[in-house]
Parts: C-alpha cells; sequence; structure tokens
C-alpha cells in the first residue's frame, strides 16, 4: 500500500506498507528536487505493526498526512507480537530529515482491555493545524467491534492526551467505510456507511455528520444525516474552498460510481444531490475484457470501485478509482463422480480510471 502527501512547497512524501514475513513493515521516504528520478529520493523504515488487517487493501486508507508545517505523521494498529504492547498507534516526526533513522517516535493513542488484544486499520486521518483528528475501526480480540473517533489538542505523544468515542458500533458490520475531513473553516465533517446487518452485498445506509463546535470529541458534539440508501460503500470526501462538500462513492448495483453533492445546510438530507457519475453499461462500451470460455459471456459486471477525489484549482473534481470485472464462471469437482457443475463469481480483470465532473 502506497500513500502520498505533498507538502506546501510541492514536494511529495510517500510512506509505503509492505507485508512483511511477520508483520506489516512501515517505510517512509522523501524527495525535494528530480523526483522523477529515483536516486533522488531517500527513505528509512519506520516501524513494523502486526496489526489486524480484514479489509487493508479493500477499503480507502487515508492513515498518512502532514500536520500544517509539513510534518509526516500516520497510525498503525499492533494487534499482538513484535515485542511492543496493543493498540493503536500515532507515529510522527519532527526532525528537519525525517529519512534518518532514529527520527520517528510513536505513542499508542488507544488502548483497549488488559484481557483482550486491541487493534485498528483503515484510519481517515487529517489536522487541524497542527491537532491530529482520525476515524479508524477497531479490533478486539481480531474482529471488528466498532469505528472509533480519536483527537488531540496538544501534547499528543502522551496517551492521556487523547480522547476518543464510539462513531459507531460494527457488530457484523465488518464492511463499514469512512471519511473524514476539516474544511476552511476547521470545522469537521464526516462520512460513514453502514452495510446492512445481515446482507453485506444489499442494503446499507450513508450517513453524514458534521462538528462546527470547537471541541469535537464527544458524540454530543456531531449532528448526523442519512443521505442515501442502499449505496455508498467506500465514501471519499472532498470539501472546496467554498464549503461545498461532494462525496464519491461504490455505487453498488445501481452504478459504478456515484456522488452527493451538498452545498448548505447539509444536515438537512434534501439539500443534497444524488448523482449516478458512471455505470457498468459506460465502462463495458469503453472497455470490456474478454472472458475465459469456461465463464459467462453474459453474466458479468464491473463492480467494487474504490475512488478517491481531490479537486482542481479550477474546482473540478477529480476522480481516480480502481475497479474489477467478474463474470460468473463454471467448474467441476473432479473428485465428485456425479460431474456436477458449480458457478462461482470469478474476478477475470482489474482495471483503474480516472475521470472529473464539475
Amino acid at each position: 500500500d502506497v500513500q502520498i502527501a505533498i507538502t506546501h512547497d510541492g514536494h511529495p512524501r510517500l510512506l509505503v506498507t509492505r507485508r512483511g514475513s511477520r508483520a506489516d513493515e512501515y517505510e517512509y521516504y522523501a524527495c525535494d528536487t528530480n523526483c522523477t528520478q529515483g536516486g533522488s529520493w531517500t527513505g528509512t523504515f519506520v516501524v513494523e505493526g502486526a496489526g489486524v488487517m480484514l479489509n487493508a487493501f479493500s477499503l480507502g486508507n487515508h492513515y498518512f498526512a502532514l500536520d500544517a508545517q509539513d510534518r509526516p505523521r500516520f497510525v498503525y494498529g499492533n494487534g499482538w507480537g513484535n515485542g511492543q504492547p496493543d493498540g493503536i498507534y500515532y507515529a510522527w516526526c519532527d526532525e528537519a530529515d525525517c529519512t534518518q533513522t532514529g527520527s520517528w517516535q510513536r505513542m499508542r493513542a488507544f488502548i483497549g482491555p488488559e484481557n483482550k488484544t486491541t487493534s485498528g486499520e483503515a484510519a481517515s486521518l487529517v489536522f487541524d493545524g497542527d491537532k491530529p483528528r482520525m476515524v479508524i475501526s477497531r479490533y478486539t480480540s481480531g474482529l471488528p467491534t466498532g469505528v472509533l473517533y480519536l483527537s488531540c489538542d496538544a501534547d499528543c505523544d502522551q496517551h492521556a492526551s487523547w480522547g476518543s468515542f464510539e462513531v459507531t458500533p460494527l457488530a457484523d458490520r465488518a464492511w463499514a467505510s469512512w471519511d473524514l475531513a476539516i474544511d476552511a473553516n476547521g470545522h469537521q465533517h464526516m462520512v460513514l456507511f453502514e452495510p446492512a446487518p445481515i446482507d453485506i452485498f444489499v442494503g446499507g445506509a450513508l450517513y453524514y455528520a458534521s462538528c462546527e463546535q470547537t471541541d469535537c470529541s464527544t458524540p454530543d458534539s456531531w449532528q448526523r444525516t442519512q443521505i442515501a440508501a442502499g449505496e455508498g460503500k467506500n465514501a471519499d470526501m472532498v470539501i472546496s474552498p467554498q464549503g461545498q462538500i461532494t462525496v464519491v462513492y461504490d455505487a453498488g448495483q445501481r452504478g459504478v460510481i456515484g456522488s452527493m453533492t451538498c452545498a448548505a445546510h447539509c444536515d438537512q438530507a434534501q439539500a443534497w444531490t444524488r448523482r449516478i457519475i458512471e455505470t457498468d453499461a459506460k465502462l463495458k462500451q469503453d472497455f470490456t475484457p474478454a472472458s475465459p470460455l469456461s465463464c459467462s459471456q453474459q453474466d458479468n459486471a464491473w463492480l467494487d470501485a474504490l475512488p478517491k477525489a481531490d479537486l482542481t484549482p479550477t474546482g473540478q473534481v477529480v476522480v481516480a478509482y480502481d475497479t474489477r470485472f467478474v463474470a460468473r464462471c463454471y467448474t467441476v469437482d473432479p473428485s465428485d463422480p456425479t460431474h456436477k457443475v458449480y458457478t462461482k463469481i470469478e474476478r477475470i480483470w482489474w482495471a483503474v480510471r480516472w475521470m472529473w465532473f464539475q
């Protein structure tokens, strides 16, 4: 998993997460000039995290960010092992060169009960100036048990400085997804997709929440509104300098990519405008991969979009997303003397698509 952040003067910073032999290995890289040349980059190993990663590569990860002073920070879970206590960790570097060995520090922002292991993944980390705010899943003994909001205003190297509350219990909703953003006035905004409690493929709801208070560390400081039903997975949010909010997401059976947009009074569901941006038919028109002869040539579709949105200087919403082409395929179990034909949905192709709209 590779995440990129850009400093105020345009220099790229990378966090690279590798699946190591024992755990997840986090490495940091930086470049200031000639960044299309590999030799211009420097980097360092930061930490190993033995987290519980059930959905790490199927959610929109935003756990790496720069604060207002362009200092790098990231969040990771450590469920067990590595000689470190379990919990949700916050890692930071305040040195002039964060690619130097030993320049990084870390601490546990969230600690669970002593008799159970605690971890987390898929954090959405943002900064109000230098103050970190995040939404992250919580895993207890390897199972999803909730979505947490964590924040710190000062002395963030101390666990006691961090506050937290449960945004929503996950229960059997392990496929929830979320994003967090801060507007130009310092107000916080959150989108949360809650799947249906039984059928993970159909149903669910997309919620928008906001906090316009100075202290957003309690549930009562947030207003929450449902803005879509039956769609909203993998939601990603951008806010224009004028305050217009755009949320792009996997539209499920209704389309590949959908969006919800609001310019004012966003705590009211009717203030949001819904659009289907791209459909399976549109993607098939542009590119339909060939399916193996053992697969249906009709029962196929592009689905499971994972989008990331940003804004151009002129206010266009730019979206990059990956998606997959699947088909119903047939197989025979050679150990079954009846030669019964079984069907299974198989991935045929991956694709990355780039699009924009006003």
